[in-house]
């Protein structure tokens, strides 16, 4: 059984427990195992536990549904703990996998909601918690949102002025005036954001550029036209852009 000291110390949503909410606690903990890359659960599996991990190293990750493929959100360590704010859900929105062999505590959703209520300082972390959550959804959705509409604009300028040469596409800069301000201004974003953007991409070698020229790789060109092919970005763009 695990130690109050080890309780209050290893796992944030403990610290400020006392000895008898200590007791109480872990009095519902149960122990698990996981091998390295087995699954401890999927999204829109029932959201029956909430997880603290004793050893070992798990991923959070979700399908992203634009990109078509799992996207990672976090890598925790042992002393994390996570499912919480799940568990006021009826199913995880989040997978979870074992990136290493794991010893994980659980708690089940029946035992943790009670217990949160009766204890304020638990109450309080996970109050925090759920914020955070909010916040850090609403931070991700804008990105995500933000990235869509620098996609469709990127696709839009190969159309309308790119060449094809091999495996690029040049896009000349001072022909049709891109700037970050008139990119930010079309779709309707920061300035911050088209540079972060532009600074993302260049690291994953999507676009560089290179004299007047913005240099644009083709093999991703190709992906988006899966996605933006038939619509009318002209309609969009025209304004600001000419």
């Amino acid at each position: 059984m695990v130690s109050d000291e080890k309780l209050s110390t290893k796992y944030a949503i403990f610290r400020h427990c006392n000895e008898h909410e200590l007791d109480f606690i872990k009095s519902y903990l149960n122990i698990r195992f996981y091998r390295k890359d087995e699954v401890i659960y999927y999204a829109n599996d029932p959201s029956d536990f909430l997880y603290l991990i004793d050893d070992g190293f798990v991923e959070l990750s979700y399908y992203n549904e634009y990109l078509e493929k799992d996207q990672h959100v976090a890598t925790l360590i042992k002393g994390d703990s996570f499912g919480i704010g799940e568990v006021y859900f009826e199913n995880y929105y989040l997978n979870a996998r074992a990136l290493s062999d794991c010893r994980l505590y659980t708690i089940t959703k029946d035992e943790f909601i009670p217990m949160q209520l009766s204890i304020p300082v638990i109450n309080q972390y996970v109050i925090k918690t759920l914020s955070h959550i909010v916040k850090e959804n609403f931070y991700k959705q804008s990105l995500s949102s933000s990235k869509a509409q620098f996609n469709s604009f990127l696709y839009y300028m190969i159309i309308e002025y790119g060449r094809v040469l091999d495996d690029i596409i040049m896009v000349p800069i001072n022909h049709c005036l891109i700037t970050h301000e008139k990119i930010a201004s079309t779709i309707n974003v920061s300035r911050e954001q088209v540079s972060r953007l532009f600074s993302e991409y260049s690291r994953s070698n999507i676009i560089v550029k290179k004299d007047s020229y913005y240099i644009i790789n083709k093999e991703w060109f190709d992906e988006q036209k899966a996605k933006f092919s038939g619509l009318n970005f002209r309609r969009s763009f025209l304004v600001t852009i000419e």
